[in-house]
């Protein structure tokens, strides 16, 4: 009758052991999300302006010496950014989303990644925040970025 207990009772801590194992594995053991790759990958270096491109022409010079810097924690600081960037602000990452960003001035930025080494940041200004044709902000803007 003790060999049966015995028995009874290492059965049933084999298998609370196995429940506790497997309720102890969660989707932390599958790596970063995207989003957090993403997030790593912008923070990893100031990036610096290609090409700028507003309503499908290219605009670069206007933004030339732009530079962009990103941290982990949201924040970013940008270089010779004229009326389309700030100088520091608050990128926010949309729910449900591992690329679409809001800036502080609600602005939708869209970024992707490509191998780490090209950066491209594309967003529309829907109204004009200054007056005058040569301070005219709208517009489809695309950033790319080294």
């Amino acid at each position: 009758m003790k060999s049966i207990k015995k028995w009874t009772y290492l059965l049933n801590a084999g298998v609370l052991l196995a429940v506790f194992t497997l309720i102890g594995c969660g989707k932390d053991d599958d790596g970063p999300s995207a989003s957090e790759v993403l997030l790593s990958e912008l923070s990893a270096k100031k990036w610096t302006v290609e090409k700028v491109m507003r309503d499908n022409t290219e605009v670069t010079s206007e933004f030339s010496g732009f530079t962009f810097s990103f941290t982990k924690e949201g924040k970013y600081e940008t270089e010779n950014g004229g009326l389309a960037w700030e100088a520091e602000g608050t990128l926010i990452l949309q729910e449900d989303s591992s690329d679409t960003f809001t800036r502080d001035d609600d602005v939708v930025v869209k970024i992707t990644i490509q191998e780490g080494s090209a950066l491209t940041m594309a967003f529309t200004i829907s109204e004009n925040v200054h007056s005058g044709r040569t301070t005219s902000l709208k517009g489809v803007y695309s950033f790319e970025l080294k």
